[in-house]
């Protein structure tokens, strides 16, 4: 493996769960760039703009840049908000008040207090996501864009609509338009991405980000990623640590882990002790990819630590023992017919 199966997420970048100093976001997009990362994923959710306009100056001010580095960047951002000032907001407009400064679901304490997020999953409102977010970058274009948590029955429907919504609009911004050359899903629920590409024109979707739906606890996007390989789309395989638990968290899906979870973590960390003390991150790191239709894998990073230590954790991959995956199945931790790594 390499680092082009790598995307940096960078919600981090907008302080997530604690604010972050800019010179640090900058230091975090600086170092992996010098470590060969060429692959970065962002949104106006995080931090309201935040983690796009830190990950612009970081572009803009890296040393070593050049044309031929600057076409090997791979950056995707997401659409389905519309961030405004608070002055801005009109009484039609659907405000997430969750992740507004003060609310306290609110995971970004860095948001600015006077903007606002607008849920917009109409064809113009992603139009207009997408040249907010290239202005905030710096950038006259970028590789893809995502339509973001478009996961309860609202925010469906606008974005299903055959006339005006969002599945329509990445489409012709796609082929038609020729702004983006890549359009997916991102979010946390396999279902409402099944129904998504179900639901649409055939061709619509170059591929998902999937968070949270195959990793080491649970695998519970299988039925998303059989759809997408029969359809011959592409995974992007996110939250492969299950929301930090297998790097030393003890969070699980935006809450307190259960006991359950927590002996399962440990089952694995004793596995790969008895495996020669195989890391933990990087027995997590190959399995994410094992289905053939995961492409790539996104991790978060706050640190330039955290960035050597994601390549570290690549190079491991090689010294895994195979036989560790038909131990784990042996044990109860993945399931018989679970599909795990080929021999690197």
């Amino acid at each position: 493996m390499t680092q082009d199966e790598v995307i940096i997420g960078l919600s981090s970048l907008a302080g997530l769960y604690t604010k972050m100093e800019e010179t640090q976001a900058i230091d975090v997009v600086h170092s992996a760039l010098d470590l060969g990362f060429r692959n970065f994923d962002t949104a106006p959710h995080y931090g309201l703009g935040l983690s796009e306009e830190r990950f612009g100056k970081a572009l803009k001010s890296y040393p070593k840049m050049t044309e031929e580095l600057r076409e090997e960047i791979k950056i995707w951002t997401k659409v389905g908000r519309v961030i405004k000032h608070k002055n801005d907001v009109l009484e039609t407009d659907r405000v997430e008040e969750g992740n507004v400064l003060g609310h306290p679901d609110c995971v970004f304490p860095e948001n600015n207090p006077e903007s606002r997020p607008t849920l917009n999953y109409t064809g113009d409102g992603i139009a207009q996501s997408l040249t907010d977010s290239l202005e905030r970058i710096g950038l006259k274009h970028i590789f893809g864009i995502r339509v973001h948590d478009c996961e309860d029955e609202m925010r469906y429907n606008e974005a299903v609509n055959k006339d005006t919504g969002a599945f329509v609009k990445i489409k012709q911004m796609r082929d038609d338009e020729k702004v983006v050359e890549d359009v997916s899903l991102g979010g946390n629920d396999p279902m409402y991405s099944l129904r998504a590409i179900r639901e649409s024109a055939d061709d619509t979707f170059d591929g998902v980000m999937a968070a949270g739906s195959w990793n080491l606890i649970d695998q519970d996007g299988c039925e998303l990623y059989k759809e997408c390989e029969k359809r011959g789309m592409y995974i992007h395989n996110a939250g492969i640590y299950a929301s930090g638990l297998l790097v030393g968290g003890s969070t699980y899906k935006y809450g307190p882990a259960s006991e359950e979870v927590m002996a399962k973590k440990k089952a694995w960390e004793r596995l790969c002790e008895e495996f020669g003390n195989v890391s933990l991150p990087a027995v997590a790191m190959a399995f994410s990819v094992a289905p053939n239709v995961v492409k790539k894998f996104a991790v978060g990073v706050k640190s330039r630590f955290e960035v050597e230590k994601t390549l570290e954790w690549l190079n491991e991959i090689d010294n895994i023992d195979p036989k560790i995956w038909e131990e784990a199945k042996r044990r109860g931790l993945l399931s018989s017919d679970c599909t795990v790594p080929n021999v690197f």
